[in-house]
């Protein structure tokens, strides 16, 4: 059997460790967490040197993603929450300037591709900037902005929505705030509502719209809303994308429960999402829908490849699974690291952690990148791909219990 470099180094390590007066799995797992930091740094290296001249990050693969505000949020935030970093003089200090500059707060941000997810991780990177020492004045105020737009997006009662629809409270992408009764394609799914959720809990701000977000997650979850109420033969406690549009939501498998509710069968990146969600929300660890999602990520982890969302998949959208690969470990990792600060150890233990960093080291291409063959959700283009790998590194190395 040939080794990896990787295993033969480990194989190594192991070996010493009996002299050195360590376990081998002691020795791998410092082995292991160097290899990880060495992989977080040349990620960064590759992602810095992307970087245009104006702060910006850009893509040379899809023509919506060429736009400044599509993808720079996301790479800004992977580098500001990379270990150890110094924003001063640094690409990543530029790119925040350049965030800083097309917002104030009470003005209307410029027009993205993606909205929510613009407005999100722009407020949670500067809003994390802001409180490093010798952080400009402009950060925070940039950050407050970014959450006022953010807000806009809110399907609430400002728009025309109401409790009784199936996206009130939620976040979508559309690129205006979408009022009810206008023609939108997407105006709430679990995803860009999540982010919403988690900048806006980050800074402690504007509970009231989280807690509209409150209704529209439970939509989104394969179990009766009423409480109490006996689960039908799908209610697995998984989550799905979206109640209000078929074709967003990868698993397939529409129907309507007996109250008349639009439902969806439950897939990995949208349960893991969800499961984040209810815990930002402030549900208990032991609360019942707490407890289901986790069960139905527990009975779906031992596949053979822990990179691969789980679900069962409608046959002609089978390939929609790996289309997800990094946005399933990034949330994931985002899920052990939520379940550790809310003291559950399960399903979330050292050897899930430990297979997602192995399967993540392999991944990375030799210059520090990360890209998936399948185009479905754009993780061909490293820009896309790479921001969530190296998060998914960091939480999930975070996540080792001690």
């Amino acid at each position: 059997m040939r080794l990896s470099r990787r295993q033969s180094l480990w194989l190594a390590f192991g070996a010493g460790s009996w002299i050195l007066g360590c376990s081998p799995r002691e020795a791998a797992s410092s082995s292991r967490l160097a290899a990880v930091q060495r992989a977080i740094a040349r990620g960064c290296q590759w992602l810095e040197g992307q970087a245009h001249p104006d702060g910006t990050w850009r893509s040379e693969t899809y023509g919506a993603l060429k736009d400044p505000m599509a993808l720079t949020p996301a790479v800004i935030k992977a580098l500001v929450f990379r270990p150890g970093e110094r924003l001063q003089e640094t690409p990543c200090a530029k790119g925040l300037d350049f965030l800083a500059r097309t917002i104030h707060e009470g003005d209307s941000a410029p027009r993205s591709p993606y909205p929510v997810y613009c407005a999100a991780l722009s407020a949670l990177a500067l809003e994390s900037a802001s409180r490093r020492e010798g952080a400009p004045p402009s950060w925070r105020t940039a950050a407050a902005g970014w959450r006022a737009e953010l807000v806009r997006h809110s399907l609430d009662e400002s728009l025309g929505w109401t409790e009784a629809d199936p996206a009130y409270g939620g976040f979508g992408y559309s690129p205006a705030p979408p009022k009810k009764g206008a023609r939108s394609h997407y105006d709430a799914d679990l995803s860009s509502t999540l982010f919403a959720l988690g900048s806006l809990r980050y800074a402690g701000a504007h509970l009231d719209v989280t807690e509209r977000a409150r209704k529209f997650v439970l939509r989104c979850q394969n179990l009766p809303l009423a409480i109490g109420a006996a689960p039908g033969p799908k209610d697995d406690g998984g989550f799905f994308f979206t109640p209000t549009r078929a074709e967003q939501n990868k698993a397939g498998g529409e129907r309507r429960d007996e109250t008349g509710r639009t439902r969806f069968d439950s897939y990995g990146t949208m349960t893991a999402d969800g499961l984040r969600a209810l815990l930002r929300l402030g549900y208990a660890p032991d609360h019942p829908r707490v407890v289901a999602a986790l069960r139905w990520i527990a009975a779906r982890l031992d596949r053979s490849d822990i990179t691969l969302p789980p679900g069962d998949f409608e046959p002609a959208r089978e390939g929609e699974r790996f289309g997800a690969r990094f946005y399933w470990c990034w949330s994931l990792a985002h899920s052990m690291g939520a379940c550790a600060r809310a003291g559950l150890t399960e399903p979330f233990g050292r050897g899930v952690a430990e297979r997602l960093l192995d399967a993540l080291l392999d991944l990375q291409e030799p210059g520090g990148s990360y890209r998936n063959a399948y185009t479905f959700v754009m993780e061909d283009d490293p820009l896309v791909a790479t921001p969530m790998a190296l998060a998914a590194l960091q939480l999930a190395a975070a996540a080792l219990p001690a």
